[in-house]
């Protein structure tokens, strides 16, 4: 092993254990690297678990993926793996695009294509392009996907899984359409794509496809289409039982409603959202349609709803130790407060996101919130430190070679306020120049406004009228952009409340035919306790009745033995008896033996009577 290899080992240890007792993730990553670890699991467990690590860190901590990576491309190789071969050189190529590093991205990304395509793994080979494409510019990502497609319509289009790759290929043909601007193109694309979606009966992408079907006609301002479409979607979405779905198309909805200021349809939309995206249990759908209702909130000066929805978000985020998310409520309750005045809270969540801007080292949003304060204090009228923190903002973005037209703005702002015009003329022609070359309507009028205002104080009256001609002529067309609005809010408003009419006797079907179903389930819930009392009542009363004959049948056994018992006892007194008897007949008839041995017998004294009556007569004559 080599010293630079060395190096990269223990730093990846260190990296490692750093992170297995973060509090975030002790518990669930303990529990994987124990089975990972465990040679006697089977390896394809083994892999899945150190997968599943390397998913955890590969957006948070990249080098930590990385390193976890390489042990399942190792143990993947051992075992002969080819699927997780790829996947452990796909993840890594990710972490290394997380890291900035597009070459190492390419490179890996390269390789799991290679043994994707051999493979034969087309859901892979679906993840590994989208990948790829990333790194293309539109023409180039364009390119790509209709070299993508080529290959897909070569093989039999009847085949569900490669139907699927040039649904994909069309979505992805619509997607760098959009990035160039073609936004027609890209929803010809679309339609293409959502057509074979729905043929081989693709419930999520049919939602996705629908999705971005709307963004797009919102985008090239056909908000009427646009809500046609969400309403379609949202039907489907419906149809299939397809909850993220649903929660998805109410949003968009709400954003369209938002749009053209119809607050409280677009309240009603973001409301039905987050209720669905609860019964998810999605944390971080729950935290996007929570910052999106308290936004709402927020414009229609509903400031104790707003600053409700938005602290739930800070606990959801807080809890899962996610600080952009944090920043961007922070952002969210700064500016609800700089629009209702409250500069003082205003400010205060201003330097929070400046604090963790700086810890996270993201320049970028050090400078704006700069910007920021500079603004506020301003507004407040502290100047001084108006000044100071404008020019720290100036000189960032100058840093980062990023556009510094708002830090000029802001300049001259300031230096007008102080009444020191040259200095408000130089920063005000600069942000003037560069304005002009956007197409930023409202930042054009404004810069006209400042612009009016400073040639006037400088005498330079005839730069004054014109500014201030122009900026009266982007005021009207912004008046009448939003009048234009405001019609168009009141046929929205009226489409919203045939929707709601709608929606509302679906709603009355849906109850009725629950209702229905409710008094039917009670029906059978009253029939089969019915039926159980019933049998309840059979069985006690079967019982009771085998216990009395039982009962009766041991009496009767009982008295059936004692009878036998009576009849034993009188058998054997009679035998007694008996013998007594017979002894006593065996005395006398003893006795009389005896008598008849001692006495005459009857005979003799018959004959000695008759003798002696015949005598008698003798002796008489």
């Amino acid at each position: 092993m080599t010293i630079q290899k060395t190096k990269y080992y223990f730093l990846g240890l260190a990296i490692c254990f750093c992170h297995f007792f973060s509090p975030a993730q002790q518990s669930k990553t303990d529990s994987l690297y124990k089975i990972y670890n465990n040679k006697t699991i089977a390896d394809t467990n083994r892999l899945k678990a150190v997968h599943e690590i390397v998913k955890s860190y590969i957006e948070s901590k990249p080098d930590t993926s990385i390193f976890f990576a390489e042990q399942e491309l190792k143990l993947a190789q051992t075992t002969k793996q080819k699927k997780f071969e790829a996947k452990a050189l796909n993840a890594i190529g990710l972490a290394f695009a997380n890291k900035n590093d597009s070459a190492k991205a390419m490179e890996f990304y390269l390789k799991a294509l290679d043994i994707r395509v051999t493979i034969n793994d087309r859901e892979g080979i679906r993840q590994t392009c989208r990948n790829l494409s990333n790194f293309y510019n539109p023409s180039g990502a364009l390119k790509f996907w209709f070299s993508q497609l080529k290959k897909c319509e070569r093989i039999n289009e009847k085949q569900v899984k490669d139907r699927r790759e040039i649904a994909e290929c069309l979505f992805q043909i619509g997607e760098a359409y959009n990035t160039l601007g073609e936004k027609i193109k890209g929803l010809e694309n679309y339609q293409k794509a959502l057509s074979v979606y729905q043929e081989i009966k693709d419930t999520v992408n049919i939602v996705n496809t629908a999705l971005e079907l709307c963004s797009s006609y919102s985008l090239i301002g056909n908000l009427p289409k646009a809500l046609e479409c969400c309403q379609k979607g949202l039907a489907m979405a419906r149809q299939f039982n397809y909850e993220r779905g649903v929660a998805s198309f109410l949003e968009r909805m709400g954003d369209i409603y938002s749009e053209q200021g119809n607050n409280d349809a677009a309240l009603e939309c973001y409301q039905k959202n987050l209720t669905i995206v609860n019964g998810l249990n999605d944390v971080n759908l729950i935290s996007f349609a929570l910052r999106k209702t308290g936004n709402i909130y927020s414009q229609m000066h509903n400031d104790v709803k707003a600053l409700e929805c938005y602290n739930k978000v800070i606990l959801l985020a807080g809890a899962n130790k996610d600080e952009m998310a944090i920043r961007w409520m922070y952002q969210n309750v700064a500016e609800m407060y700089q629009n209702n005045k409250d500069y003082a809270h205003a400010l205060e969540y201003y330097q929070k996101i400046l604090s963790l801007s700086e810890k996270l080292n993201e320049k970028g949003w050090v400078a704006n919130m700069y910007g920021c304060l500079g603004n506020v204090y301003r507004l407040q009228g502290d100047l001084e430190r108006a000044l100071e923190y404008q020019h720290k903002y100036l000189q960032l973005t100058k840093e980062l070679n990023a556009n510094d037209v708002w830090a000029n703005f802001g300049l001259a702002a300031i230096y007008k306020q102080q009444k020191n015009y040259r200095k408000a003329k130089f920063y005000s022609d600069l942000a003037y120049s560069e304005l002009k070359k956007g197409f930023d309507a409202r930042g054009i009028s404004d810069a006209e406004e400042l612009a009016a205002q400073i040639d006037s104080a400088l005498g330079n009256y005839k730069e004054a009228y014109y500014h201030y001609q122009q900026y009266i002529i982007i005021r009207d067309k912004l008046n009448s952009e939003e009048v234009r609005k405001a019609a168009v809010k009141e046929k929205y408003q009226n489409e919203y409340d045939k929707q709601k009419e709608t929606d509302k006797k679906e709603q009355e079907r849906k109850d009725a035919l629950s209702s229905a179903e409710k008094r039917k389930q009670q029906l059978f819930l009253w029939s089969v306790t019915g039926g159980l009392f019933m049998a309840i009542f059979l069985a006690a009363f079967i019982f009771r009745s085998l216990r009395v004959t039982r009962k009766q049948k041991q009496l009767i056994e009982l008295k059936s033995k004692e009878t036998e018992e009576q009849k034993k006892l009188v058998e054997i007194k009679n035998k007694e008896v008996e013998e007594k008897n017979k002894d006593i007949l065996d005395s006398i008839r003893y006795a009389r033996r005896i008598q008849t041995s001692l006495l005459p017998t009857e005979k003799y004294i018959d004959r000695i009577l008759k003798k002696r009556s015949k005598n008698n007569g003798h002796s008489g004559t």
